[in-house]
């Protein structure tokens, strides 16, 4: 919590924004809690609609039982929209991952479909995909196969804020 925090968080509560998308690295500092964290927002009534798990945390369980997730990847959807929520930092799950989001893509009849996870697929940054090469080899060709139904990617672990396309067609707001 700091100056930067400070500001970011006033422009939101001037735009009545309440529902927050995280897209990982939930918890910079190891030595303070999630509430610790995160108080400075929920007091104002934000609610934390859309989590994924990132590389900064205190661990899955704890992640996943602070923010109510039903687990490191899952799908969340009304009769409009629906986030698919991968776990990019689990390579160990990148196969059943895969498996999950090309059910999700196919089964989805929403008007906007959101596919939400933490290391982007490309990237302008220092970050190179290649992080998590077995999760990015499971889902990037999903991605494109599906391109004209996904309304965007939504990604974090940049540090920085951009707006590319995959194929000319698929935002990708990192």
């Amino acid at each position: 919590w700091n100056t930067s925090a400070q500001i970011v968080q006033r422009s939101i509560v001037q735009g009545t924004v309440q529902n927050l998308i995280l897209p990982g690295d939930n918890l910079y500092v190891p030595d303070k809690s999630y509430s610790e964290i995160c108080s400075n927002w929920s007091k104002l009534g934000f609610k934390f609609s859309v989590v994924a798990i990132g590389n900064h945390n205190k661990g899955y369980d704890n992640e996943m039982k602070y923010f109510k997730m039903p687990g490191e990847y899952f799908s969340k959807h009304d009769s409009t929209v629906r986030f698919i929520v991968l776990n990019s930092d689990n390579e160990k799950t990148a196969d059943a991952q895969g498996k999950f989001l090309d059910q999700e893509l196919r089964a989805a009849q929403e008007r906007f479909i959101f596919v939400v996870y933490h290391h982007p697929s490309f990237t302008l940054s220092g970050h190179g995909w290649q992080e998590k090469v077995k999760f990015q080899t499971a889902i990037r060709p999903l991605l494109v196969k599906y391109q004209n139904k996904i309304t965007g990617i939504i990604n974090g672990h940049d540090h920085v804020d951009e707006l590319v396309e995959l194929n000319d067609r698929l935002p990708m707001i990192i």
